[in-house]
């Protein structure tokens, strides 16, 4: 009853579809109907409302959950990228020595040339 009743709030958006319900069960035996008076009508409303407003409180959770996840996920990502950079940036060619052996050649180059003068 309630997924009909749901189904019918959310017709109302249509053009054409008024605001009044009219509702009838129909069974269980052959031939058998209710209507549904404007009492119970009245509280389907109030239940399908307090279901929407939980409705739209978790999916605002959800969002708000999704939208954290997202930026974490965008983080690890961007770390990732930097990480990688700077990796490629250190790691010579191949052929080539890394950065840190020319620059430990050099400094003792100039350390065996002081030695050189210094004699």
């Amino acid at each position: 009853m309630l997924l009909a009743f749901a189904a019918k709030k959310r017709a109302e958006a249509a053009p054409g579809v008024g605001k009044n319900t009219d509702m009838v069960v129909i069974g269980p035996g052959l031939g058998t109907n209710l209507k549904v008076e404007d009492k119970h009508i009245k509280e389907l409303e109030r239940i399908y409302n307090r279901s929407r407003h939980s409705t739209e409180k978790a999916v605002k959770q959800a969002q708000k959950e999704t939208k954290k996840f997202v930026e974490e996920v965008r983080e690890e990502y961007r770390l990732r990228a930097l990480k990688e950079s700077t990796e490629k940036q250190s790691t010579p060619l191949e052929g080539e020595e890394p950065q840190e052996a020319i620059g430990a050649e050099e400094s003792t180059k100039s350390q065996g040339s002081k030695s050189e003068e210094q004699t």
